[in-house]
């Protein structure tokens, strides 16, 4: 069962809570999205979507397909913390939350991907 954690909302709000950007500037500014690889972990496949204004991320959201109900429940605790640390860094390299290690390579793969097609790898 494909599951799509709707994750841009809880970004818009929390930028904005922290006075990054403003939802409604965010309305006004041209925004990309960019979908990582697909990547298959040992617990289903993930792909990472970002959302891009001026050449910074502004919104991430997840698509998985868990292989079992515990998958899920571990994916559904751990993908907020990931997205909130690759927000916070601009980047994919975030630290593992533990206990989900699979999930959180998982998730840096395809966040990876999604940042080298909006051209945000740092050189």
């Amino acid at each position: 069962m494909k599951k799509s954690v709707p994750l841009t909302v809880a970004v818009l709000a929390s930028a904005t809570a922290t006075g990054a950007v403003p939802a409604a500037s965010l309305a006004a500014t041209k925004t990309t999205k960019y979908t990582g690889a697909s990547e298959t972990y040992k617990y289903g496949k993930m792909s990472v979507t970002i959302t891009v204004a001026k050449k910074k991320m502004t919104a991430i959201s997840v698509s998985y397909d868990p292989t079992d109900p515990r998958s899920s429940q571990i994916d559904q605790a751990a993908l907020p913390t990931l997205w909130k640390e690759a927000l916070k860094a601009q980047g994919w390299d975030v630290h593992s939350v533990s206990g989900a290690s699979f999930t959180s390579g998982a998730f840096r793969q395809s966040l990876y991907s999604a940042m080298g097609h909006a051209d945000l790898l740092k050189k």
